[in-house]
């Protein structure tokens, strides 16, 4: 796909700068990014059309929280922090400590809006004193303004610990979350999709949303001006509405000269944000932030003159290579009293000349230096692959050098593999359900409701969350505000008990709009009769056929089928589970051990990941979170543990655990678990 160099130039002369046009099929290189999910969706995007126009190399993407990436564009794991706030003086300090400098680069704008149902007459405008009194201490309406009625107050704010809570946090209440977290009658929620629900048809709710979730729901939402000043795209831009938050892309410029890819990814972003900011939810930035973005981004691009120590085509150290030492990422490795930094998998350090050993790495020490390359493949022997280091003493022991060796940088651990049998049948079970809700909207209306999206889009990590709010819609229109007996709704769990829950209330719209018995010509179903069952019921018989202790026996053809499919789960739980004697345990203690709250984290730096190789983190789990160990990695050296709580399923160390090496080794393999890691808790993307 070719862009029009005319609205390239057009872009430009609105700016004020022109940069020269990024070819991405000339780009060579590797290119890792992280950090704010409301960033990233930008850049995302940005890198489908990076690929799209012919970037042939490993792009991440890591939706891991803003502090989370500079941390690891500090360390060198990561190229680009996508950020939704400016740089800490503290964050500052660790990249100079490293040798990096975290340079911004605006290329977008977003905020957060107050918004009401289009029910409510009354509220048309708040002083931010009013918003941080209608968010804390007023319980009715009329607290805040006398005029308006003496209702109690429905709140709906973001879940405490998120990037948008945190935000509200600083920028209402000086960093004191107890007003805001504690205001009687409040509503914390993770998806916005189920507090606009709420919200839509009820004329005493307010709640804060993202100003790009709002624009695209303008039908169920009304927004409110603060200070007079509406949240639209030109005031948000400019930076004239109060609660603007604004986008950056953090690098380094020397790194940039270093790494082209690098240069040219910022500065190809910087070209199209402004064709692709509406769909990611986000504003542009101003023509002047833009401009400096751009003049900054040509800088890094033209600098050549970099440290020889760190140039990809320096020579190697002087003296003779001595040995090669590697550790796992849980281990450290310290050389002459200097940590090495760790980028997740294995740490290889090449030593050149005198040196001493002042920890002991657990893998392959004092090997040829040649093995690397073979042992970055090995995903037996080194998860993740293998960031190899230089080290070169300079007068002894004293004041040693780490470099990076930029010729040997690991490509970036891909996102877990979608094609694994359980992701294609979570993939085939979407594509389903989205066919025949299709049908049944074609069956109500010729016209889709307002807000559908239609998305069948299987990259997107939200398409149950869309499909299920496009049922939503839908059942508004073909039977009102009333929802069918039984009915689930939108429960926070695992994608796959989310597409189960949607089939369910799917299947319940059917029968009440075109009859238990009718179904669309081309109706595909689900011929696992258990998801027209209530979530008791599903649950139990689930857990007792994954321990391979039942075999439901009721026909599924039976018009009672759930009612005595439930009864014969109960009573053989109740005869041959809970018969035993109460002192004496139902489950071995395997079982028991993984059994949740039987576990816990057990310490205060317990790191979850995505992949069992350690690279796609998502956020410090907090001390003693009740979880529930389901697998391990086999793979020799490995200690990540598949570990599942409330709103997770995520790989951990065990040792970060209350889980004892016996149990760990107990647990089965990883690689069969049918579910895919995911993380939506509070603590995720801290």
């Amino acid at each position: 796909m070719q862009r029009s160099v005319g609205l390239i130039i057009a872009l430009g002369l609105l700016t004020g700068v022109v940069l020269a046009q990024v070819q991405p099929s000339a780009v060579v290189g590797d290119i890792v990014t992280g950090g704010s999910p409301a960033a990233g969706t930008l850049v995302t995007r940005i890198a489908d059309r990076f690929r799209a126009e012919g970037y042939q190399g490993n792009l991440l993407v890591d939706s891991v929280g803003t502090t989370t990436g500079f941390a690891q564009f500090c360390s060198g794991q990561q190229d680009i922090v996508n950020a939704d706030r400016l740089v800490t003086e503290q964050e500052q300090s660790a990249c100079t400590a490293t040798g990096r400098t975290a340079t911004a680069f605006r290329i977008a704008s977003d905020a957060m809006v107050v918004a009401v149902s289009p029910q409510n007459t009354f509220v048309n405008s708040l002083s931010t004193a009013e918003l941080v009194q209608l968010f804390s201490t007023a319980l009715n309406w009329s607290d805040v303004r006398p005029e308006w009625p003496a209702a109690p107050i429905q709140r709906y704010t973001p879940s405490s610990g998120t990037e948008d809570f945190n935000y509200l946090v600083d920028a209402l209440y000086g960093g004191n979350s107890q007003p805001f977290a504690t205001a009687i009658g409040t509503k914390a929620n993770s998806d916005y999709t189920l507090a606009l629900t709420n919200i839509q048809n009820d004329p005493n709710a307010v709640g804060f949303f993202p100003a790009g979730f709002a624009a695209q729901n303008s039908t169920a939402l009304r927004v409110i001006p603060i200070n007079g000043v509406a949240p639209d795209a030109s005031n948000i831009s400019l930076g004239t509405y109060p609660l603007i938050r604004p986008i950056y892309l953090y690098s380094d410029l020397t790194l940039m000269a270093q790494q082209p890819q690098v240069g040219s990814f910022i500065r190809y972003a910087l070209d199209i944000s402004g064709e692709i900011l509406v769909n990611a939810g986000l504003f542009p930035a101003s023509p002047t932030d833009l401009a400096q973005a751009k003049q900054l981004a040509a800088q890094g691009s033209i600098q050549t003159t970099v440290p020889a120590a760190t140039s990809p085509t320096s020579a190697a150290p002087a003296e003779p290579l001595s040995a090669v030492y590697c550790a796992s990422t849980s281990d450290n490795l310290t050389l002459n009293g200097q940590a090495v930094p760790s980028a997740g998998g294995c740490t290889c350090v090449r030593v050149y000349g005198p040196h001493q050993l002042t920890s002991q790495p657990d893998l392959y020490t004092g090997f040829d230096v040649n093995q690397i390359q073979t042992l970055s493949q090995s995903t037996t022997q080194c998860l993740g692959g293998v960031t190899t280091y230089d080290w070169t003493p300079v007068s002894g022991f004293a004041n040693p050098v780490l470099t990076p060796n930029i010729n040997n940088l690991p490509s970036p651990t891909p996102v877990p593999d979608a094609t694994s049998p359980a992701q294609a049948t979570l993939n085939q079970t979407l594509t389903n359900l989205r066919a025949d809700l299709d049908q049944l909207a074609f069956a109500v209306s010729s016209t889709r409701p307002d807000g559908w999206s239609g998305s069948s889009d299987l990259t997107n990590a939200n398409l149950p969350l869309l499909i299920r709010l496009d049922l939503e819609y839908l059942a508004s229109a073909a039977i009102g505000d009333q929802r069918p007996v039984g009915w689930f709704g939108s429960v926070p769990s695992t994608p796959d008990a989310l597409v189960r829950d949607i089939r369910h209330d799917l299947e319940l719209l059917a029968d009440a709009y075109i009859g238990q018995n009718n179904r669309p010509e081309n109706w595909i179903g689900d011929n696992n009769p258990l998801v027209r069952c209530d979530r008791p019921t599903q649950t139990l018989i689930s857990l007792l056929q994954r321990g391979g202790v039942f075999t439901l026996t009721t026909a599924g053809t039976d018009p009672q089928f759930c009612l005595l499919a439930m009864l014969e789960a109960t009573t053989f739980s109740e005869r041959t589970l809970l018969s035993n004697p109460v002192d004496q345990p139902i489950f071995s203690s395997a079982v028991r051990a993984s059994s949740l709250g039987a576990n816990t984290i057990d310490t205060d730096f317990a790191v979850a990941f995505l992949d069992r190789s350690a690279v796609l983190s998502v956020g410090l789990m907090p001390k003693e979170t009740p979880i529930t160990p389901v697998a391990r990695s086999t793979a020799e050296f490995s200690r990540m543990t598949l570990i599942q709580g409330d709103g997770f399923l995520a790989f951990v160390d065990y040792r970060d655990t209350t889980l004892t090496e016996e149990e760990f080794q107990t647990l089965p393999n990883a690689d069969e678990y049918p579910t895919e890691p995911f993380c939506s808790a509070d603590w995720c993307g801290k």
